[in-house]
């Protein structure tokens, strides 16, 4: 059962991809408008009785499941570092070899890269970041075009996403 399921509209707003080096190389994009979702599911409760009790038994929490998202972007512009710019964005979504990028999950685990997503919610007149540190992404669509297109689904092993508010 889910804990929560977030919308985010994106306008104005700046999407980075990041890798796990220690000076990251990173992927900005720069979003005209686009769309961020998310569920954060709990750990759910699991009840531990002893075999010599009928009554009692232990609570325990159980094994901790990743946040499952999707993200839509339509963008003109996008910025790589130093010897990674990309022909297009998809092919860091993507994770191609030929970029040098080093996975932000541990050692033998699948490739992954962080996905930092900065907007400004003009209702609240606040900017808003959204960190996901270990993404492994799927389902990668990207079209090149005047605005280009691109629309991903991941999966992030960090469990939970980090919020945070911060001034441009």
């Amino acid at each position: 059962m889910a804990v929560s399921t977030s919308t985010k509209v994106i306008r104005d707003g700046i999407v980075t991809l990041y890798d796990g080096t220690g000076t990251p190389q990173t992927l900005e994009i720069v979003v005209d408008q686009g769309e961020l979702s998310f569920t954060v599911p709990r750990a759910e409760d699991v009840q531990v009785l002893h075999r010599d009790q009928i009554s009692g038994g232990n609570l325990r929490e159980g094994p901790d499941r990743p946040v499952e998202g999707s993200l839509s972007l339509a963008f003109r512009t996008w910025y790589g570092t130093s010897g990674t710019s990309p022909e297009s964005p998809a092919e860091w979504f993507l994770f191609r070899s030929g970029l040098s990028l080093v996975s932000t999950g541990a050692s033998g685990d699948a490739d992954m890269l962080g996905l930092r997503v900065d907007h400004n919610d003009r209702s609240a007149v606040k900017h808003e970041r959204l960190t996901f540190a270990k993404c492994r992404f799927r389902d990668v669509e990207y079209r090149r075009g005047n605005p280009c297109t691109l629309s991903v689904n991941f999966t992030d092993w960090e469990v939970e996403p980090a919020s945070s508010t911060y001034t441009p």
